[in-house]
């Protein structure tokens, strides 16, 4: 048996997307959520303060991939859209829902963490609620 210790950070963004395919067509017009996307760390020990990682510092290595979302409009890369001039834009990998948003914010992560198969902490999961009832979550199982 070994001990196994989880933090959740949660992080939130105003968005706007436009599906390029979608079961619901009205989902394919350009339309906005307020996202939440949790943030979950994992570690088998602890730091000398006796934590994961402390909650400021992730934020601090963190939010500015949240910052790029906030107020932006996702779209997929190489699509042309009518957006009004200055638009913020994410360009998205594929279909910017939900599903990618989390693999995406997941590999940006990854990155600003410095996180691989090495590190004490691993990045557990990324999920991304787009409304109250429906979210999207991404991880890497090994």
């Amino acid at each position: 048996m070994h001990e196994l210790f989880k933090v959740r950070k949660r992080f939130k963004f105003e968005c706007a997307h436009k599906l390029n395919s979608s079961y619901s067509k009205c989902c394919q017009n350009v339309h906005g959520h307020g996202y939440i996307c949790d943030v979950i760390l994992s570690s088998t020990k602890l730091n000398d303060d006796g934590m994961v990682m402390d909650f400021g510092e992730l934020k601090d290595k963190i939010q500015r991939i949240f910052d790029q979302y906030d107020h932006s409009t996702v779209v997929t890369d190489g699509l042309q859209y009518e957006l009004p001039e200055g638009t913020s834009v994410v360009l998205s990998e594929g279909n910017p829902t939900a599903e990618n948003m989390a693999k995406a914010i997941y590999h940006e992560i990854e990155k600003a963490l410095n996180i691989d198969e090495n590190s004490d902490i691993q990045l557990d999961k990324v999920v991304v609620h787009e409304t109250d009832t429906g979210y999207a979550s991404y991880e890497v199982s090994m």
